[in-house]
């Protein structure tokens, strides 16, 4: 308040105050030197929606995104604990190599860290369930029209992921999910 300057350096996701995201500062040593880099191209307005996101969903768990090197972006609480074991199968160690999972809760506030990530120049992918259902003909109407308004609802989802700056080359779309592709028993909605 009296016009000085305080600078906070740590390692820790607890002390990322995205209430003023604008003030963050990431400092990455590199081979051409150290570089800076703010939020300066993230722009959300303080009395919307996708800023009580922001201070509500970058807890201290997803604000390690923040600290690593490279992120995979997934839905839910799954896929966040799948990642570390397949790594770990595949003799990876994503500790060591700085590659954070970050858990979205759902695919409508991906991105939401899409934009987050894309504003600090942090490398990631996401991955995220396609969740369209085909619709049989020989259902009955409303079950065939719930499943048209349900794959409605998921092709918006999908494309503001994609329009929010994921190209295809950071998108890996699941067909129709998670769990089919893995080969685990179907979840319950």
């Amino acid at each position: 308040d009296d016009g000085n300057q305080v600078f906070l350096s740590t390692h820790s996701p607890l002390f990322v105050p995205m209430d003023r995201y604008e003030d963050i500062a990431l400092v990455r040593k590199g081979t051409a030197g150290t570089r800076v880099t703010q939020t300066g191209a993230l722009v959300v307005q303080p009395d919307s929606k996708e800023y009580l996101r922001l201070i509500n969903e970058c807890d201290s768990q997803r604000s390690e995104m923040f600290f690593a090197t490279r992120v995979i972006l997934v839905e839910g609480y799954t896929e966040r604990v799948a990642f570390p074991l397949v790594f770990k199968a595949k003799g990876i160690d994503a500790n060591r190599q700085g590659i954070s999972v970050i858990e979205c809760q759902g695919k409508t506030k991906i991105p939401l860290f899409v934009k987050i990530l894309a504003s600090l120049g942090i490398p990631f992918i996401v991955v995220h369930d396609d969740d369209t259902v085909v619709v049989d003909p020989a259902w009955p109407k409303e079950r065939q029209d719930n499943a048209s308004k349900h794959n409605s609802e998921h092709a918006q989802w999908n494309k503001a992921i994609t329009d929010a700056g994921t190209d295809t080359a950071r998108l890996i779309v699941l067909k129709p999910n998670f769990e089919s592709v893995c080969g685990l028993p179907k979840r319950e909605d």
